[in-house]
């Protein structure tokens, strides 16, 4: 999660918050969910939990419209899990 836009093959020092799991016709399909390690904005996430509720339709919307462009790999979305586990 940043607040900015980015380009391909920037680098970002990060801390992982959570997992974002998804699910397809290949099984899970998780993602690492992270946050810049050093941006002010991000340091009341510490967590899943903390991920704002638009943030997560944001996210969700993402992953959705780039599986479905592709029908037979539509996923099933839900974000879970902690950087803990």
């Amino acid at each position: 999660m940043v607040g900015e836009p980015t380009f391909p093959g920037c680098l970002i020092e990060c801390r992982a918050v959570g997992m974002f799991c998804m699910k397809d016709e290949r099984g899970p399909d998780e993602k690492t969910l992270c946050t810049p390690a050093h941006d002010p904005r991000y340091a009341h996430v510490q967590d899943t939990r903390d991920v704002p509720a638009f943030d997560e339709l944001e996210i969700t919307y993402f992953f959705e419209a780039h599986r479905t462009s592709r029908p037979a790999r539509a996923p099933r979305i839900a974000l879970g899990g902690s950087a803990a586990q």
